[in-house]
């Protein structure tokens, strides 16, 4: 069972200063407090700083940290996580070994940042998909996967990476992490079910659809056209995550037996 009062940095954060961190303050699972992750990383702004007007030099460092991240995530998806080497990374983004230390200690911080990056916009969706889930029935579930379908599925493409690099404990850690936040945003899908087990087998089962989907695209023969895609899913959501039936979903056309 997740504990989403307990996600706070105390004996359960990972040795992950330099990379990502657990949230400074605990988040309840209420709308009004979640929090998403935020990173330890000396040449990120914080505080008063993050609100003035960055400077060229700030631009430009902004900018190669994101080719650096970009190159990074391009090499994880074709080469692997393993057998991408810094080398590979600076060569693609054009830059030196020493620019990259300046803005990771390693490449696992690569992972963290596209993570850090995009996790608020998670946290928003999957929020979204709690109140859906709350007014019930198909068209507002459809509309909702049919809107971050796109995003979901760039994001968990990167889950084989992340399989490749838990032979690291630290990395595998910091998953569970996003993990155990973004089910935290379903507080209302939580109360509905009598066994926390189950709700929260129910939720990794349909979110690594995206992951599984995004891997068939390369598949011959398995490439499905998206609206489809979200038809199916959408009839599959309805009644895992609900506990609805699918009963108010087109049917499919069937075989009349001769």
């Amino acid at each position: 069972m997740v504990d989403c009062r307990a996600l706070a940095p105390t004996s359960t954060k990972p040795d992950l200063d330099r990379h990502v961190s657990l949230v400074d303050v605990p988040s309840t699972g209420d709308r009004q407090s979640r929090t998403p992750l935020r990173s330890y990383r000396g040449s990120m702004p914080s505080g008063s700083e993050s609100r003035a007007v960055p400077s060229l030099r700030d631009r430009q460092k902004a900018m190669t940290r994101q080719i650096l991240m970009e190159s990074g995530l391009k090499l994880f998806r074709t080469k692997g996580f393993s057998a991408t080497t810094i080398d590979d990374i600076v060569r693609d983004a054009g830059v030196t070994r020493a620019t990259f230390y300046l803005h990771y200690q390693d490449k696992r911080g690569v992972l963290f940042e596209y993570s850090d990056q995009e996790f608020s916009r998670i946290e928003a969706a999957l929020t979204e998909l709690d109140d859906v889930l709350e007014i019930g029935g198909r068209e507002p579930l459809h509309a909702w996967v049919s809107e971050h379908y796109d995003f979901l599925l760039e994001y968990f493409n990167l889950v084989p990476v992340w399989e490749e690099s838990f032979r690291d404990a630290d990395t595998a850690r910091a998953a569970g992490v996003y993990l155990d936040r973004m089910y935290c945003q379903l507080p209302a899908y939580q109360k509905r079910w009598e066994s926390s087990a189950a709700a929260k087998l129910r939720f990794a089962l349909l979110i690594f659809q995206f992951e599984r989907i995004s891997q068939l695209e390369v598949v011959p023969g398995w490439k499905f056209d998206r609206k489809l895609l979200i038809n199916v899913m959408v009839d599959l959501w309805l009644v895992a995550l609900s506990g609805e039936t699918a009963a108010d979903a087109p049917q499919p056309a069937r075989k009349q037996r001769p």
